[in-house]
Parts: structure tokens; C-alpha cells; sequence
């Protein structure tokens, strides 16, 4: 009977040590980075450089992409200044051809834009092209950043904010540290500003734009590489594209 009572509560210990064991530590990441607030500090410095950088990859105006930028966010605002590039369409006309609820692929159709400058499986994007949007975004940072798309779009899949991927990516390129270091520091940190004083970078080198490390080709694709969405979205373009004409950098 002793015995019997010894073997139970030995079993009891057991089954109470595996239910305190934690949980991985890839699913305990996922929740911390999307947890991490982007606080309005942060978004002025993620517009000041996503403004910088898509006026540098595209080589237009910083003026053409700060009305864009608070409608279209990045992903959106790089499909419109691709096909604006390529077609010499003014931004108006695009922006109204899109208004009407059409996809940006069939709104470069109508611009004289070949799809493969944007989408690489070369089929029209019709109302539904968030994917490809996104795709397009990851292909633009990837090339800005010198690094491949599919990585951006990693942390994406691990919840982290747009803000403070873009961000983590532009300290990383300034400081040397690896993108992992950065964010870790950032979930510790109350900003952006503050991550940045950490590494001894101030608030204007964090929204600083640097040079891309590749831009944007007139006529030609995005992105080489791969820019998987990890939902079985389209990858980035290594197609030519049909572009006619000069940008108009007016409205």
C-alpha cells in the first residue's frame, strides 16, 4: 500500500513539472511582437522615412509621395508610383482609375503598364490585390535594404507592425546590429527615438532615408528574389514591364 501511494504521488509530481514547463519560445515571440505599441512618435519617424525611401527607390520628388503616403500606407503608395513611372499617367488619373474599386493591375493595364513590373505571375490584380501589394512592399524594402523580400515578410508573419519593421530595418543598416538585436531592444524600449539613443543613433538618423541599395528601373521589375506571403500570395516581378513616356511629377 506504501508502496502504491509512493509511485502515485511520484506520478502527481511529474504531471505538475510538464504542465509548468513553458511555452515555445517562437510562440512566446510572436505574442511579444505583437504586443510592442507603435506610439505616434513612431509613426511621424516611420512617414518621415518611408517618404525619404520611396522618393529615393522611384527617383521622383519627396513632394509627389508625402500626400500619398497617409492614404496608401507603403505597400499601396509603391504599386501607385510604379505604374506612375512607368506610364507618365498623371497621379491624379491613377488614383482616380483605382477609386473607382478597380485593381491595381488592371489600372496599369489601362496605363499602358505591363503587369510583370509588379506581379510576377503576370496576371491582372482585380479588386483583391492586397497580396500583391504586399509583395511589391516587401520586394521595394528587400532591395532598399539589401536584403531578401522574403525575410521582411517573416516579420510580417511574426506580428510585427509595419513601423517597426521598416524602423528595425533602417537602425539595423545604421548601427551595424542585426535586425534581431534591434527589435529585441525596441519590445524593451518605450519608442523608436529611445531604441535609437540606445544604439547612439538620435530621432533624425532613425527617420534619416538611406541611399537604396538598388532603385527602381523604369520598365523593368520590382524585385529579384523571392517575396512569398507565406498565405500563397504572388512573388516579386523579374518581368519587363511595357513602360511608355516620362513621370509627371505634378497631380
Amino acid at each position: 500500500m506504501m508502496r502504491t501511494r509512493l509511485m502515485l504521488g511520484t506520478l502527481f509530481t511529474v504531471l505538475l513539472a510538464t504542465m509548468a514547463v513553458p511555452p515555445a519560445r517562437a510562440e512566446v515571440r510572436v505574442g511579444v511582437a505583437a504586443a510592442v505599441v507603435v506610439t505616434p512618435q513612431d509613426h511621424q519617424l516611420e512617414t518621415a522615412l518611408a517618404v525619404g525611401l520611396l522618393a529615393a527607390f522611384f527617383d521622383v520628388p519627396v513632394a509627389v509621395v508625402v500626400p500619398l503616403y497617409p492614404r496608401y500606407g507603403f505597400d499601396n503608395s509603391a504599386l501607385l508610383l510604379a505604374i506612375f513611372v512607368n506610364s507618365g499617367r498623371p497621379i491624379a488619373f491613377i488614383e482616380r482609375e483605382h477609386s473607382r474599386g478597380i485593381g491595381w493591375g488592371e489600372v496599369a493595364h489601362r496605363c499602358g503598364v505591363h503587369p510583370g513590373v509588379f506581379n510576377q505571375q503576370r496576371v491582372w490584380a482585380k479588386k483583391n490585390d492586397g497580396p500583391v501589394a504586399v509583395s511589391f512592399g516587401n520586394g521595394v524594402l528587400g532591395r532598399c535594404y539589401g536584403i531578401a523580400p522574403a525575410s521582411v515578410q517573416t516579420y510580417r508573419n511574426r506580428g510585427y507592425a509595419f513601423p517597426h519593421i521598416l524602423l528595425g530595418l533602417n537602425v539595423s543598416r545604421q548601427t551595424g546590429h542585426s535586425m534581431e538585436v534591434v527589435l529585441k531592444s525596441r519590445e524593451r524600449e518605450s519608442s523608436w527615438a529611445a531604441t535609437g539613443k540606445h544604439f547612439g543613433v538620435n530621432a533624425e538618423k532613425v527617420k534619416s532615408a538611406p541611399a537604396p541599395k538598388q532603385k527602381f528601373g523604369k520598365g523593368k521589375g520590382n524585385s529579384q528574389g523571392q517575396g512569398n506571403q507565406g498565405k500563397g500570395g504572388p512573388g516579386n516581378s523579374g518581368g519587363k514591364g511595357k513602360g511608355k513616356g516620362k513621370g509627371n511629377p505634378h497631380h
